[in-house]
């Protein structure tokens, strides 16, 4: 649902093409997906059918998954987005040291950091909420496509709060990065820790996954 107006009715420019003979460019599927992820996660929960602790959790195993990406060393995050078409399809083997399409859970940690950034700034006044009706909000009426830039993301989160926007999503999405973004969770006042036994929601993931015939 979230897909409706991130990603259809606001759609990065690179992928609003006029025809098929052109080609689309990936570079802002952290904004396409990565926030889609964090919001679909965020409204389960507020909506009751997550509780607190299962979104915690969540957080939790994402942050500790990039964490361990090895291939975190050569590759930015940016890079997954401009080779999706083929990550997508990509083996499983030794995708740690590939990457694969990471700027859905990376971007939700990044989503997540800029959210709690937003309260700071404000003090508690403004969230993303605010960002999301900025930016995504309109008229009533036909379906529409109203193309984005990154420079119009950096302008919507500025109206909302201003900082340094740009550095921001720079440091984290296009230089390459050795550790995951956990600023929000810090943010937030938790850290993540080192645990042996894997959280339920861990466990209830792997008792349903089918093996690959």
């Amino acid at each position: 649902m979230v897909h409706s107006w991130n990603g259809k009715y606001r759609r990065p420019a690179g992928l609003a093409t006029a025809d098929y003979q052109q080609p689309m460019k990936d570079d802002l599927l952290w904004v396409y997906e990565g926030l889609t992820t964090y919001l679909g996660n965020l409204l389960a929960t507020r909506c009751g059918l997550w509780t607190n602790a299962d979104f915690q959790q969540q957080i939790a195993l994402v942050s500790a998954s990039m964490e361990q990406r090895a291939g975190r060393s050569w590759r930015s995050l940016a890079d997954t987005t401009a080779a999706a078409q083929l990550l997508y399809e990509a083996s499983d083997q030794g995708d740690a040291r590939r990457r694969s399409v990471d700027f859905y859970p990376e971007g939700m940690l990044i989503w997540l950091e800029a959210d709690t950034i937003i309260r700071q700034q404000t003090r508690g006044g403004h969230s993303l909420n605010d960002f999301c009706k900025e930016f995504y909000g309109g008229q009533s009426g036909p379906p529409a496509v109203v193309p984005y830039t990154f420079d119009d993301v950096i302008a919507a989160l500025n109206k909302v709060a201003p900082f340094d926007w740009k550095g921001f999503f720079q440091k984290r999405i296009y230089e390459i990065n050795p550790r995951a973004p956990l600023g929000g969770i810090e943010n937030g006042g938790w850290h993540l820790p080192t645990r042996i036994n894997p959280p339920a929601c861990s466990r209830a993931s792997k008792a349903c996954a089918k093996p690959r015939i």
